[in-house]
């Protein structure tokens, strides 16, 4: 699945960085920008990877993988690639998303400020359980 355009794609960093709850229009707009936006945040932070940790690591049978994984690993190679396979197949969203209390504690003894990406993992979780909440 091919990215946003870099203009577009900074544009909405820009505007979630500066306030997360801003950019208005329907969830299925801003879960994809959320999406972008945290793998830009990562990056920027120097948290993402260029190398794919072994198999073993994706062996885990604990959420987040957290016996094998950090979370920010985690993001990158397995929730950003399932959300973004979920919205390019247009098949429904989670219903139900708690990332944001976990990242919190696992990114906490980060040297890099870790804010900004918190921000958009919190706004994510929201999106996606106020979707849920709608739909019981």
């Amino acid at each position: 699945m091919a990215m946003a355009t870099p203009g577009l794609l900074m544009f909405q960093y820009d505007q979630f960085v500066m306030n997360p709850r801003q950019i208005g229009g329907e969830v299925c707009t801003e879960i994809p920008a959320l999406v972008d936006c945290i793998e830009l945040e990562l990056r920027r932070i120097g948290l993402w990877e260029a190398d794919r940790p072994p198999q073993c690591a994706f062996d885990s049978e604990l959420p987040f993988m957290l016996d094998t994984m950090r979370v920010s690993q985690w993001l990158q190679w397995v929730f950003l690639p399932r959300m973004r396979r979920i919205l390019y197949d247009r098949k429904p969203l989670p219903t139900a998303c708690a990332i944001h209390p976990v990242a919190k504690m696992d990114l906490a003894d980060m040297s890099s400020d870790t804010r900004r990406l918190l921000t958009f993992i919190a706004r994510l979780d929201g999106l996606l359980s106020a979707r849920g909440a709608e739909l019981h």
